[in-house]
């Protein structure tokens, strides 16, 4: 009697070899999915970054308007104090001269 030969799919090479291309297959697919997950990060904290760059400039836009409408309401303040000044000093001299030619008469 010939011995039967059993079919290739059941013998050990067929096996170890359909079992390295899964754990090739599989290595394959995890290292993707790694890659996908590493961008997805990199993606992530880019978006960060820019969003805290722009809270940053627009803090800095802010900041820069503040104290430009402070020197500007400063500038303001000293002009209408010196004028007031001035305008205190006319009256004071007005007044003396009323009070002088007042003593004339």
């Amino acid at each position: 009697m010939t011995p039967v030969r059993r079919s290739v799919r059941h013998s050990q090479s067929y096996k170890n070899q359909e079992a390295r291309i899964v754990a090739s297959v599989k290595a394959f697919r995890n290292k993707e999915a790694n890659a996908y997950e590493a961008q997805k990060r990199e993606n992530k904290a880019r978006r960060e970054q820019e969003k805290a760059d722009k809270a940053a400039a627009a803090a800095k836009k802010a900041a820069a308007a503040a104290k430009r409408k402070a020197t500007l309401a400063a500038k303001k303040t000293q002009v209408a104090t010196r004028r007031c000044v001035r305008h205190t000093q006319e009256y004071k001299n007005q007044q003396k001269m009323i009070e002088k030619l007042l003593a004339k008469n």
